[in-house]
């Protein structure tokens, strides 16, 4: 864990830091800004604010609230101050929250357990993207719901929601806006096929030649980073009705699947478990 900045170099740099006014208009530093102010704190000085307090009952917390909460355990973990950027905080807060929901999970419950995670597992996230801030935090959301919760959804211990359908209109909203191998990449081969298959009617035989012909060759930085979004996405979006296409993908992409199995990711078969009911939505049409 990072060491606590010193606290009396941080004011010595503050205050260092302050522009030289011109000849005769010094001014003491610690003197407060209005007559009816206090006299100013060193926590003041250095820009230290106690993030305000948190609702006893998470499921009333809102994204404000998660930002405290974030900026809280920084300030824990790493002794520095986190300033709070609602802009740019906010809606990658909305993003976890909307993972959880999507995978029939209450958002709320799981966006505070999995901040406590990332904190919990700093040095893995710091190693793993070279910085601990919001964003990388988000970059390892599929590692924390492999590890935490698809093993608690084959034992039984975490039961995900069953009255949600909106999978078709998820990736509906999605057609043209990006392309087919961000598709792949987001929902995985056994969601991305089907819904190709069975809702758009392409042809099965046409949609895995064109997969496969695409990373027949895979050698490229980017090729590699974008199979094991689509491997790491067809392994946790499992388990799948068995009615799903593709679902021997493993049997078909041999070859491009052996780099990836030494990751600590990778399985050789599927979760177990009850599948989404929104996974229904593809079944039609």
């Amino acid at each position: 864990m990072k060491r606590k900045t010193d606290a009396v170099h941080e004011l010595v740099m503050s205050v260092m830091s302050v522009e030289v006014p011109a000849e005769g208009q010094l001014v003491n530093p610690f003197k407060p800004k209005r007559k009816s102010s206090k006299q100013t704190s060193l926590d003041e000085m250095l820009n230290r604010r106690t993030p305000s307090e948190l609702p006893d009952d998470v499921n009333i917390w809102t994204n404000k609230n998660f930002a405290t909460f974030f900026a809280r355990n920084f300030q824990n973990y790493f002794g520095g101050n986190y300033k709070i950027t609602f802009v740019s905080d906010l809606p990658i807060i909305k993003q976890i929250q909307d993972f959880f929901k999507n995978n029939g999970l209450d958002s709320n419950e799981w966006t505070k357990k999995f901040i406590e995670w990332s904190f919990e597992n700093n040095e893995i996230i710091i190693k793993r993207y070279n910085y601990f801030t919001l964003n990388t935090v988000l970059n390892s959301i599929n590692y924390f719901y492999q590890d935490e919760i698809l093993s608690k959804v084959e034992s039984g211990e975490v039961v995900r929601i069953e009255n949600d359908y909106s999978l078709l209109k998820e990736i509906d909203d999605l057609q043209g806006k990006i392309s087919s191998t961000e598709i792949f990449a987001r929902f995985g081969i056994p969601i991305t096929v089907t819904y190709l298959c069975n809702i758009k009617k392409y042809s099965y035989a046409k949609v895995m030649s064109a997969l496969m012909k695409r990373f027949e060759n895979s050698q490229s930085s980017s090729d590699i980073q974008i199979l094991e979004r689509i491997f790491n996405s067809s392994i946790i979006n499992s388990p799948y009705p068995d009615s799903f296409l593709c679902l021997d993908w493993r049997d078909l992409m041999k070859e491009q699947i052996n780099f990836y199995k030494t990751e600590t990711w990778w399985r050789d078969s599927d979760y177990k478990g009850k599948y989404l009911n929104k996974y229904e939505s593809l079944l039609g049409g």
